[in-house]
C-alpha cells in the first residue's frame, strides 16, 4: 500500500535554477562544496550536480571533487613530529 502523502511528509519542491544560479555555480565551485553552494542559492543537490555537468559537458574547465584523506592526514602529522615508525 502507498504511503499516504500529506503536507507533513511531502518534499519542498526546488526551484528552477537560472543564469545566475549557472554563474554562481561555475565561479564558486572551486572554493565551495556542492553542498554549500546548493543551500546558498537554495536549490537541491542534484540541481548543482546537473548545472556542474552541463557546464563541463560544454567544455568549462571546472575541477573534480575528491574526499579528503584524513587518516592519510593525521598519519603525515605523527610522521612529521616523529611519533610514528616511517
Amino acid at each position: 500500500m502507498a504511503r499516504k502523502v500529506t503536507t507533513i511528509n511531502r518534499k519542498k519542491p526546488a526551484k528552477e535554477y537560472d543564469i545566475d544560479d549557472v554563474d554562481f555555480t561555475f565561479k564558486n565551485y572551486s572554493q565551495m562544496t556542492a553542498t554549500q553552494i546548493a543551500k546558498e542559492r537554495e536549490l537541491a543537490l542534484f540541481q548543482v550536480n546537473q548545472i556542474v555537468s552541463g557546464l563541463r559537458k560544454a567544455g568549462a574547465k571546472l575541477p573534480k571533487k575528491t574526499q579528503r584523506d584524513i587518516i592519510g592526514e593525521y598519519v603525515a602529522t605523527l610522521k612529521k613530529s616523529q611519533r610514528v615508525a616511517v
